[in-house]
């Protein structure tokens, strides 16, 4: 009787530990906690941001063609690269005043030629990279000449000036106030000689706000917003994209707080290593799962960013450095990998199809910050970034903070419910590979929506009507992460008194065995 008792219990456990395994990961269960599709969609045609300049890139080696065009072929709008006085007058001396600028005429020639603007940043003193960090003030009198040389002789060729790189994080080596100084006559120069010019603030790393605070304070707030047209920031996140939304709604913040709201906002520096950390992971899978995680990054960045109203968003960088190997850090942020080294060849990574895809499918579109409509029975966090092309096509972005997730897209009338979806052909492009999967002539979409974000393109099949965005409408059947919440933690609740209760029987019965075999 009491074994018969305890396999039942058993059992029943056994039963209880499945429910709770499958639950977890994701079975159709969720079709227990419908999906409320009652209401419109919404298209906010008002929040509408126009794709103009927002895909650019910071650094490429465009001064040589085969760099350039790639520059190009990616689709980039304005290339960021630094301003160096030592590389144009080195070969006569600091105090000479005698320049070499050969590399900047061939640089901006490849670039305007090929329609992409420059940004020109300032940095570092005298010497050669690393060891060129300083400049003392002894050097500003030399410097400020170059600037004034440099600024006149393009002034019909470049367009836009950041005013020093990162001088909160090591590339000043003085002190803030040293640097404030500095910063305020070098951008005076930059004005003198070309008033056309745009002028960036200092692109601060963090970005740290109290530094920003510091600067204005120290400028005066008339002064130092009557000098910067664009407020400019670094916001790497390492592998953590979703962390950027903080940072940018941390700098509207600084800027309202200071009253300066109307001012574009530009992040000119943002991206992720693909390095790994020993030399034993060197060449090995590691790195390729590194390079298409990087992918699914420059996505998340783009997608956050433009409907953020971040004017321009710089990816760091275009190339790997070829002359390094795996694990050094700094030389693994391109969008282009080295395929073979001495004479060194390239290819794109995961990283650079994707920003190649992204860049083809939105250039000359719109974003509307406010098009998708998200069914979920209880929230859960869902990314959504709704473009409408140049091709008169409808670009997604899509992903979730879980595992992936069932879910069907529809497109409907603005002004309509649920019940009236507008058919539509989808494209859903495989970034990683450069490839795609193409379904025509459907009414709804099927697809899981995880951590990796998918990529999607929806042309309608009816031509006349082609030409209106539509608003797009996401119904989940439960809410991403819910389904552990709502079924499989109850279930392992019950399992857990369940063991005490089989526990306490079994202790019962082994008690009862051994009172009776200890009868006379």
């Amino acid at each position: 009787m009491e074994k018969d008792t305890i396999r039942k219990r058993s059992i029943l456990g056994i039963a209880l530990i499945a429910a709770t395994v499958l639950t977890g990961i994701g079975l159709p269960v969720y079709a227990l906690v419908p999906v409320d599709v009652t209401g419109p969609a919404s298209l906010d045609l008002a929040s509408a941001i126009p794709i103009k300049d927002q895909m650019c890139i910071s650094h490429a080696p465009a001064n040589w063609e085969y760099h350039a065009n790639n520059t190009r072929l990616l689709g980039t709008r304005i290339l960021r690269n630094n301003i160096e006085w030592f590389t144009c007058a080195w070969q006569h001396g600091k105090t000479a005043g005698i320049y070499d600028f050969s590399y900047y005429d061939q640089l901006f020639g490849n670039l305007t030629s090929r329609g992409i603007e420059s940004l020109g940043c300032f940095v570092y003193g005298w010497g050669w990279w690393p060891n060129n960090k300083a400049l003392p003030r002894e050097d500003w009198p030399y410097y400020y000449n170059f600037t004034t040389a440099f600024v006149a002789r393009y002034a019909s060729t470049l367009k836009y000036y950041e005013i020093f790189n990162e001088p909160n994080i090591g590339f000043w080596t003085g002190s803030d106030d040293d640097f404030f100084e500095f910063s305020q006559k070098l951008a005076s120069i930059v004005r003198i000689n070309d008033p056309s010019a745009i002028l960036l603030s200092p692109g601060i790393v963090g970005p740290e706000i109290g530094y920003l605070d510091k600067m204005v304070a120290y400028y005066g707030l008339q002064n130092f917003s009557a000098t910067y047209d664009i407020i400019a920031y670094h916001a790497y996140s390492g592998r953590n994209a979703e962390m950027l939304a903080q940072k940018m709604a941390d700098v509207r913040s600084w800027m309202a707080r200071h009253g300066m709201t109307d001012k574009p906002v530009w992040i000119t520096e943002i991206g992720m290593s693909t390095a790994v950390a020993t030399n034993e992971q060197a060449g090995t899978p590691i790195v390729r799962e590194n390079e298409r995680y990087q992918a699914t990054q420059v996505l998340k960045v783009y997608a956050q960013a433009i409907p953020a109203n971040i004017s321009s968003i710089f990816w760091y960088c275009q190339n790997d450095w070829c002359d390094v190997n795996d694990t050094e850090g700094e030389g693994r942020f391109g969008l282009i990998g080295c395929v073979t080294p001495g004479p060194y060849t390239y290819g794109f990574k995961p990283a650079g199809f994707a920003y190649w895809r992204l860049s083809q499918l939105i250039q000359g579109g719109t974003c509307f910050p406010r098009g998708v409509a998200v069914r979920s029975p209880a929230g859960g966090r869902i990314w959504a970034t709704y473009f409408f092309s140049a091709r008169n096509t409808t670009v997604l972005v899509l992903w979730s903070q879980n595992t992936a997730t069932a879910a069907t897209i529809s497109l409907v009338p603005p002004a309509a419910g649920a019940g009236s979806p507008v058919p539509f052909h989808v494209t859903n492009y495989d970034y990683l590979v450069n490839g795609s999967l193409l379904t025509t002539g459907i009414a709804r979409y099927s697809i899981d929506i995880g951590f990796t974000p998918v990529l999607l393109e929806l042309e309608y099949t009816n031509p006349a009507a082609s030409d209106q965005p539509l608003a797009v409408l996401i119904e989940f059947a439960h809410a991403p992460g819910m389904v552990m919440l709502l079924v499989g933690l109850p279930a392992a609740l019950v399992l857990g008194l369940l063991f005490l209760f089989n526990r306490v029987g079994l202790l019962d019965a082994m008690a009862r065995k051994r009172a009776r075999g200890s009868a006379p």
